[in-house]
C-alpha cells in the first residue's frame, strides 16, 4: 500500500503542476522569446563588433599607417583607407564604412569619408581615444561621435614601442537588421541617447522615437515598426524586458559606452499573429502530453497492484510460513524441511531469497554435524582467524559460509546477502580467470595462497585487497573448507598510481611530459615530431612575470589540447615552453603532419592571449622530423636550428647538416682539451683609451685559441662547445691566471670578461678570492666586466658576488650595455663602476638619429648616478669624434687598437 499510495501522490503532483504550467504557459513563452530574440541580438552585435576590431587591429599594423604617422604625409593612406571602405560596401555586408585615423595628440588625421575635414581636436568628447592612448591595447566601443552613435574597433598604431596614434574602423548597425530580417525574419531598429541628453544635441537632423532618437538610417527601418514605437518610453520595455505595441512584439538590449553607461539599445520586433502561433502550439502540445501523461500513469498504477500481489505477497506468505516451521523446530531437533519446492524455481528475488534460506538452513544443518570436531580443527579455525582482519569462509565449492562485520564493511553488503554466494560475487570482471585456475590449484592441494587480489564492492566500486586463502584440514588431514583473510590496500595501491601518473604528467598544463612521451614512443612508435616552443618567451617572463608566464604557458597548453582532440596527435610539455605534438597514425603522410603543424601555428599567430587586462600575442619557433633513427633526437636537431638560424620551421632531413655539426662539436671538444692542456688557451689586449687624454688607461683581456698550427681563433667558435663539455671553467680559470701575470708585468686597469655561468660556479669565486689574498694589491686595478646580463635570473646571487669582489677593491663593468632587454632598474641593481655601450649603437652613431638619443640617455643616467662609460666597436674617425661629443669618458675599437698578445705601453 506505501507504494502505491507513493504513486498515486506523485501522479497527482504531476498532473497539478502541468495544469499550473499550463495556467501560465503565455507568460513563459513570451520569456522564451524575449531571451531567444536578445540572443539573436546579441550574436549579431558580437560577429560586427568582432570584424571592427579585427580590420582595427590589422589596419594599425599596416606600414602605410605607420608611415603616414610617422611623416605627416597622408595621401598614400588616404588612398589605402578610401580603397578598403570601398571594397567593403562593394564585396560585403559592411556598407557605409569609417575609416578614421588620429594622431597621438587626439586629432583627427584622415577620415575616409570626408578627406578633406582633418585636424580638429578630439578629445572634448571621445573618451575613447584617451582610453587607446592610455592602455595602447586594442578594443571595441559603441561610442556617439560626430558621425552618430557607431559601433568603432580601435587599434593604437605603434612603431618600436612607440605611440604614433590610434585608426578606428567604424560602421553603424544596419546590416545586424539585414541578417535579422533575412534569417528570422524580425524588423530591427537602433535607438540611441535620451531625448533630453547633451549627446544628441549636435545631431538635430535624427528622429525623435518618443524619450530616445534613432540611430540609423530611417529608410532602413520598417515604417510598422516606427508607427509602433510612437511615444515610447525607455522605462516601458526596462520592466520585463519586452513589450508589446501595434500588434508588434517588441524586445532590446542595451548599447553602453567605455563607462558601462546605457547609450542606446538595439530593438527587434515581431508580429503578434507570429508570436500568438506559437503559443498556441506549445499549449496545444502541453495538453497532450498531459492527458497522455496520466492515461499512462493510471496504466501503471493498476498493473502495479495486481503484479505485487500475484508475485510479490502471496509468495511472501509461503515463505513465512516456512520460516516459522523451521525456526520452531531448530530448538528441539535437526530440521529435516527447508522452503517450498515452487520457491525455489522461482528465478526472481523472492527464488534467491528462497534458495538462500535453504542454503542457509543447510549450513546450519551442516554446523550442527561439525561440532564435535577435533581439537585440531579448532586449532586450525584460530590460527586463520589470527592471521588477518577481514574474513571469510568458504565449502569446497567456494560458496560463502561466514563473513565478519570487517568484510561486510569494506564491501556495502551485509552478511545475509554474502552466505551462500560464491565468492566470486566479490571478484572483479577484469582480474584475469588465470589467477583464479592458480589460486584453486595451490588450496586444493592444501597449501596456503597468497596474493593481491581486485575486489568488487556492492555499489559496483573496486578495492584492493592483500589475501591469505587457508585450506582447514581435519584431522584425517582431509579439506574440510577454506578461510580467506584480507587486510585492505587500496590507499597503497592508488597512491602508486597516483605516483605514476604525478611522474608522467605535468603539474602546470597537466599535459603528458618527456617520461610519459619516452614511454609512447616505444609503445607505439610513431613516425612524426614536431617540437616548438614560444619565441622569445624568456623575455614575456621577464617582462610580465612569471605568474603571468604561467598562465600563458597554461592557456597555450590548453589550446594545443584542443587542437588534437578526437584526432591520432598527441601534445606533450617537454619543459619551460617547449612542447612536442606528435602523431600516432600509421597512414598519416608527412605532408599531411606538416600542414596540421602549419594550422596550429597559424592559429597560435592569430590570436591573442588574455591574461588579466595583458593581450599577448605570441608565435613559435618549430622543429619537424620524420623518423629515420631516433625520433626524438631528430626532431630536437630540427628544433635547435630553427632557433638558431632565427627561422619559424625547419623540417629535418636525413643528412640534416646539424648532423655534421654535432660530429664537428665532438671534435672541437677534443681539441680544446688538448690546447688547455698544451697551454694554448691565449690572452690578448685591446687597449681602452680616455677619452679627455688621448691616453691608454686600460685593457681588455679577450680570449683566443692557437691550433697546433699557430692560427689564432676567436671565442666565437668554441665558448659554447667548451660549456656544453664542462670545459668552461677551466678556461675562466687560464683568463683570470694570465690578467694576474699581466698585472705584475705592466701598469693600469685590466678587465675579464665573466659570464653567468661564471658567477654561478662557486669554483671561479674561490679561485678569484684565492689569487687576490695571495696578491691584494692587483685588486684596485681588476674590472670584472658581466657578460650575457640580460640572462641574470637572481640579482641577489649576482649582488653577493659583486660585493665579496668590491671587498678587495674590485671594479665592475656591464658590458654590451644597450641591447636586448637592458633597463636602467638592472644598473641601479648592481651598481657598476663602468658601463660598456654596445658596439650595435655606436658603429653607426653619426648616421642612426635613434641609436644617437639611445646612447645620450645612457650617457645622461650613467653621469647622474656616478658610472662611467666606454664606448665599443670605435672604428673610424667620425664616430670617434661623435662618441667624445657625447660626453662618453673611455674609448675602445679598432681605429685605436687591435686586441695585441701584450698590452701597448
Amino acid at each position: 500500500m506505501p507504494v502505491l499510495l507513493t504513486i498515486f501522490i506523485g501522479l497527482l503532483v504531476i498532473i497539478i503542476n502541468s495544469f499550473y504550467t499550463l495556467t501560465n504557459i503565455t507568460d513563459i513563452k513570451y520569456q522564451e522569446i524575449r531571451k531567444t530574440y536578445q540572443n539573436y541580438l546579441k550574436r549579431a552585435y558580437e560577429s560586427k563588433a568582432s570584424v571592427a576590431l579585427t580590420n582595427a587591429i590589422s589596419l594599425s599594423q599596416n606600414p602605410i599607417i605607420i608611415h603616414a604617422l610617422e611623416t605627416g604625409q597622408r595621401d598614400d593612406a588616404l588612398k589605402l583607407l578610401q580603397h578598403i571602405s570601398s571594397s567593403l560596401g562593394d564585396y560585403s555586408s559592411f556598407k557605409n564604412i569609417r575609416i578614421h585615423v588620429h594622431t597621438a595628440n587626439l586629432k583627427s588625421f584622415i577620415r575616409s569619408w570626408r578627406p578633406n575635414d582633418y585636424g580638429d581636436d578630439l578629445s572634448g568628447f571621445r573618451d575613447s581615444l584617451i582610453y587607446v592612448k592610455q592602455n595602447q591595447q586594442p578594443f571595441v566601443v559603441s561610442e556617439i561621435g560626430r558621425a552618430g552613435l557607431l559601433l568603432r574597433g580601435i587599434s593604437p598604431v605603434l612603431s618600436n614601442g612607440k605611440y604614433l596614434g590610434s585608426i578606428e574602423f567604424a560602421t553603424g548597425y544596419e546590416n545586424i537588421g539585414r541578417s535579422l530580417q533575412q534569417d528570422y525574419g524580425l524588423d530591427f531598429v537602433v535607438l540611441a541617447a535620451p531625448s533630453d541628453s547633451k549627446s544628441f544635441k549636435r545631431f538635430h537632423h535624427s528622429k525623435a522615437i518618443g524619450d530616445r532618437y534613432l540611430a540609423m538610417d530611417e529608410s532602413a527601418v520598417e515604417p510598422e515598426l516606427l508607427k509602433a514605437l510612437k511615444g515610447f518610453q525607455s522605462i516601458d520595455i526596462r520592466k520585463t524586458g519586452m513589450m508589446i505595441r501595434n500588434n508588434l512584439f517588441l524586445t532590446s538590449i542595451p548599447i553602453k559606452n567605455l563607462d558601462n553607461n546605457v547609450i542606446g539599445c538595439l530593438m527587434v520586433g515581431d508580429k503578434m499573429s507570429h508570436i500568438t502561433a506559437i503559443v498556441g502550439e506549445t499549449r496545444r502540445s502541453m495538453i497532450i502530453q498531459i492527458l497522455f501523461m496520466a492515461l499512462i500513469d493510471l496504466l501503471i498504477l493498476l498493473s502495479l497492484t495486481w503484479m505485487i500481489k500475484r508475485n510479490v505477497i502471496a509468495p511472501i506468505m509461503e515463505l513465512s510460513e516456512d520460516v516459522k516451521s523451521f525456526s520452531k523446530n531448530i530448538g528441539r531437533h535437526l530440521p529435516t524441511t527447508s522452503a517450498n519446492e515452487n520457491l525455489l524455481m522461482r528465478r526472481d528475488e523472492l527464488g534467491g531469497i528462497a534458495r538462500a534460506f535453504n542454503k542457509s538452513a543447510k549450513h546450519i544443518l551442516y554446523l550442527f554435524k561439525k561440532v564435535g570436531e577435533s581439537q585440531k580443527v579448532q586449532d586450525e579455525y584460530l590460527k586463520a582467524v589470527y592471521a588477518g582482519s577481514i574474513v571469510s569462509k568458504g565449502d569446497l565449492e567456494g560458496n560463502i559460509t561466514f563473513v565478519n562485520d570487517e568484510l561486510c564493511k569494506a564491501t556495502g553488503y551485509s552478511s545475509e546477502e554474502l552466505i551462500g554466494q560464491p565468492h566470486s560475487i566479490l571478484r572483479e570482471p577484469s582480474t584475469p580467470k588465470s589467477t583464479f585456475r592458480q589460486m584453486w590449484q595451490i588450496i586444493t592441494t592444501g597449501h596456503i595462497w597468497h596474493g593481491l587480489l581486485k575486489n568488487k564492492r556492492k555499489d559496483g566500486s573496486v578495492f584492493y585487497a592483500n589475501t591469505t586463502i587457508v585450506p582447514i584440514l581435519t584431522q584425517d588431514g582431509e579439506i574440510s573448507e577454506y578461510i580467506a583473510l584480507r587486510y585492505d590496500v587500496s590507499e597503497l595501491v592508488n597512491s602508486q598510481r597516483q605516483l605514476r601518473k604525478s611522474l608522467l604528467s605535468d603539474t602546470l598544463t597537466q599535459l603528458d611530459n618527456r617520461f610519459k612521451l619516452l614511454d609512447d614512443i616505444k609503445k607505439d612508435d610513431p613516425k612524426f615530431m614536431a617540437i616548438f616552443d614560444i619565441r622569445a618567451f624568456k623575455e614575456l617572463n621577464d617582462f610580465y612575470g612569471y605568474e603571468i608566464g604561467d598562465r600563458i604557458l597554461t592557456s597555450f597548453s590548453k589550446y594545443l589540447f584542443d587542437q588534437v582532440k578526437n584526432s591520432s596527435c598527441s601534445v606533450y610539455r617537454l619543459q619551460g615552453d617547449e612542447f612536442a605534438l606528435v602523431s600516432f597514425s600509421k597512414e598519416q603522410s608527412l605532408d599531411d603532419f606538416i600542414d596540421r603543424v602549419k594550422v596550429m601555428q597559424y592559429g597560435t599567430n592569430n590570436q591573442m592571449i588574455s591574461v588579466d587586462d595583458h593581450k599577448i600575442i605570441i608565435d613559435l619557433t618549430i622543429g619537424v622530423a620524420q623518423k629515420h633513427e631516433d625520433l626524438l633526437f631528430e626532431a630536437a636537431l630540427a628544433h635547435k636550428n630553427a632557433k638558431r638560424r632565427n627561422k619559424t620551421m625547419v623540417i629535418f632531413e636525413e643528412n640534416h647538416k646539424q648532423l655534421q655539426e654535432q660530429q664537428n662539436n665532438i671534435e672541437w671538444v677534443k681539441k680544446l682539451k688538448t690546447a688547455i692542456l698544451d697551454n694554448r688557451i691565449k690572452s690578448f689586449y685591446q687597449p681602452i683609451v680616455n677619452n679627455k687624454t688621448g691616453q691608454i688607461d686600460k685593457h681588455e683581456s679577450l680570449v683566443r685559441f692557437k691550433t697546433p698550427e699557430g692560427e689564432l681563433i676567436g671565442p666565437f667558435m668554441f665558448l659554447d662547445i667548451a660549456k656544453r663539455a664542462r670545459l668552461y671553467t677551466a678556461t675562466t680559470q687560464i683568463m683570470i691566471q694570465h690578467v694576474f701575470a699581466t698585472l705584475a708585468r705592466y701598469q693600469g686597469d685590466f678587465s675579464i670578461n665573466l659570464s653567468m655561468e661564471d658567477i654561478h660556479t662557486p669554483e671561479i669565486l674561490e679561485f678569484l678570492i684565492e689569487k687576490l689574498e695571495m696578491e691584494p694589491q692587483f685588486g684596485s686595478r681588476l674590472v670584472l666586466e658581466i657578460v650575457e646580463s640580460e640572462s641574470i635570473q637572481s640579482f641577489d646571487m649576482v649582488e653577493s658576488f659583486i660585493n665579496t669582489m668590491r671587498t678587495y677593491g674590485c671594479q665592475v663593468a656591464v658590458d654590451d650595455f644597450g641591447t636586448g632587454y637592458s633597463n636602467f632598474e638592472f644598473l641601479l641593481n648592481l651598481h657598476p663602476d663602468y658601463i660598456k655601450i654596445d658596439g650595435s649603437l655606436i658603429k653607426n652613431l653619426p648616421q642612426d638619429q635613434k641609436a644617437h638619443a639611445i646612447v645620450e640617455s645612457i650617457v645622461s643616467f650613467a653621469k647622474k648616478n656616478g658610472i662611467k662609460t666606454i664606448a665599443e666597436f670605435v672604428h673610424s674617425e667620425e664616430v670617434y669624434q661623435a662618441v667624445k661629443e657625447l660626453g662618453i669618458d673611455y674609448s675602445q675599437g679598432y681605429l685605436l687598437g687591435k686586441p695585441e698578445a701584450e698590452p701597448k705601453a
